[in-house]
């Protein structure tokens, strides 16, 4: 009686911890569903013949397709269809031959049929020796792209602009070290090429102290910028006039990031300009001859009367 008991018992007590252990399990099961739903990208695994198992939410939103709508179906004529189906089976069967995927940029579709880009990645789902399934992640990287490329056709035409303009800009440290100088500014200055001018202090270019201090101004903040005319010694000697406005860019903090600034050769305006002065003050000169010839006419008539 007491042996029938003692096995009741140890029957009951092994009853309960299968319970205790299959509630773990499926509070595990949960835990690990939660995490897969949260991931913002999109995870998704197959069977061995590559059908669509689990598809998580993150999936949905990148291909558009509902977990229901996406089970039972084929990775890779979902994602994949058309003229990437080859390239897309190509890197399935490198998985299902066992092969972890590294991450790689790829075109997948959605639903609606629009091309997405995507960082995808793979790997087989072994369990005891025995090929599973495969488990593929897919990040959306469309935004990502789509602004770099924006970036960079917005700094194509800005340096196109740069390269075109007819005056000449830079940009220099707040040392007066050339960072950048367009094409404009290396025939004013007379350089061969930016290289040459990035080893010369920009204040060399200066013919005079005076001109140079809105330099040191602008550097030990007492100005934010500088619109000055000066006289300026390019690099073959030939003195030029320019017309120069230069500023300060700063950081958050207020800190001296660089010195940039627009120069313009006014050489022949300057010298357009001494050439009427002068045609003026001979003007004016014969019209004080001319002045002082009638006076001069008149007082000689008065005698001759």
């Amino acid at each position: 009686m007491q042996g029938a008991k003692g096995k009741s018992y140890e029957g009951s007590k092994a009853m309960v911890e299968g319970d205790k252990f299959r509630r773990e399990i499926q509070k595990r099961e949960r835990y690990l569903e939660v995490i897969l739903e949260s991931v913002p990208d999109g995870v998704i695994t197959t069977d061995s013949q590559h059908r669509v198992v689990e598809w998580n939410k993150g999936a949905e939103q990148i291909f558009g397709y509902t977990k229901e709508e996406a089970r039972g179906r084929d990775l890779d004529e979902l994602v994949a269809p058309g003229s990437i189906r080859d390239e897309a089976k190509e890197y399935t069967q490198r998985v299902l031959s066992g092969n972890r995927l590294p991450p790689f940029e790829c075109i997948r579709f959605r639903k609606d049929g629009t091309p997405v880009e995507v960082i995808a990645s793979g790997a087989p789902v072994n369990v005891e020796g025995k090929l599973e399934g495969v488990v593929a992640v897919y990040r959306d990287i469309s935004e990502q792209r789509a602004a770099e490329r924006a970036l960079a056709l917005s700094e194509e035409r800005y340096r196109s602009l740069f390269e075109r303009l007819p005056v000449g800009l830079f940009v220099c440290t707040p040392e007066g070290r050339f960072l950048e100088a367009n094409p404009a500014l290396l025939k004013i200055l007379g350089c061969p090429d930016l290289e040459t001018l990035k080893a010369v202090d920009a204040s060399s270019f200066y013919c005079s102290k005076r001109d140079r201090g809105h330099w040191r101004s602008i550097i030990e903040g007492r100005s934010h910028a500088a619109d000055v005319e000066c006289r300026m010694i390019r690099m073959d000697g030939k003195e030029i006039w320019v017309r120069e406005r230069s500023w300060a860019v700063r950081g958050r903090e207020g800190e001296l990031i660089s010195c940039e600034g627009v120069v313009e050769d006014i050489t022949s305006l300057k010298a357009a300009e001494e050439e009427k002065s002068m045609l003026e003050q001979r003007l004016i000169q014969a019209q004080k001859m001319e002045a002082i010839g009638t006076l001069a006419g008149g007082i000689a008539h008065n005698f001759n009367n």
